[in-house]
Formats: C-alpha cells, sequence, structure tokens
C-alpha cells in the first residue's frame, strides 16, 4: 500500500476515523491473506502480535475464536 492517498475534501474530515478506516483494511487484508492466522497478520504488518490483538479490539474487528480468555466461567 505504499503511496496510498486521501483526497483531502476542501471541508475537511475527521482525522482519527479515516486513521481506523484505514486500519480495519489493513488488517482485513492481513487477516485474509494468511487465513485468519492472526501471528501471521501481525508479521504481514510487521507489528508484535499482541500490538495486532489491541488493534482487533480497539476497531471492533475483534471475534470469538477463543483467542483471549474469557470473564465467563464455564
Amino acid at each position: 500500500m505504499p503511496g496510498a492517498s486521501v483526497e483531502l475534501p476542501a471541508e475537511g474530515l475527521d482525522f482519527r476515523n479515516t486513521v481506523d478506516d484505514f486500519e480495519r483494511q489493513v488488517i482485513r487484508q492481513a487477516l485474509a491473506q494468511t487465513a485468519g492466522n492472526k501471528s501471521k497478520a501481525a508479521r504481514l504488518l510487521n507489528m508484535r502480535r499482541t500490538t495486532f490483538i489491541e488493534k482487533l479490539k480497539r476497531l471492533s474487528l475483534s471475534d470469538a475464536d477463543g483467542d483471549e480468555p474469557s470473564d465467563e466461567p464455564s
């Protein structure tokens, strides 16, 4: 994605939402390319797996695949 650009409208934009949308797109692509493997997706994006997992949570992309321990009793 080097060279990716965003056209800045005359009225401006919401920077945080624009960055979040971009992160969601890139993370979804990384997960698609790695068949959902979070460790491989994190490596593909050159970040630590823990950082990747935190981004998934922050961007509401986390799923219930058993990656994180649940607070609910078994």
